[in-house]
C-alpha cells in the first residue's frame, strides 16, 4: 500500500458478519500499524469512500458483495476512487 497510506477503508460486504471482518483484520494486524475503518460502520459511506487513502475489499460471497454495493449505491464511488489512483487491494 505504500508508506504514505496511514488508513485503510475495508469493504466487508461479501461476508455475512461485516463487523467480524474488521475485528479479525485488526487482531491479525493485516495492515500493520495503519488505522482500519469499516465501510459497514460509517455514517456516510460515500464520504468515507471519497476520503479513503486506500480501499480493501474482502472476499467471500460475490453475489452478496455486489448486492450490498448496488443496494447502498457504493459501486460507482468505489470505481471512481480506484480509477483516480486510490490504492486498492482485493482479498
Amino acid at each position: 500500500l505504500g508508506d504514505s497510506v496511514q488508513e485503510v477503508l475495508v469493504v466487508p460486504f461479501a461476508q455475512i458478519d461485516p463487523v467480524r471482518v474488521l475485528d479479525s483484520s485488526q487482531k491479525k494486524r493485516l495492515f500493520g500499524d495503519r488505522r482500519v475503518r469499516s465501510l459497514a460502520t460509517e455514517s456516510d459511506p460515500v464520504a468515507a469512500i471519497r476520503s479513503a487513502q486506500a480501499i480493501t475489499v474482502f472476499g467471500g460471497n460475490t453475489f452478496l458483495l455486489l448486492f450490498q454495493l448496488y443496494a447502498r449505491e457504493l459501486l460507482d464511488p468505489i470505481r471512481e476512487r480506484v480509477s483516480s489512483g486510490t490504492p486498492y487491494v482485493g482479498m
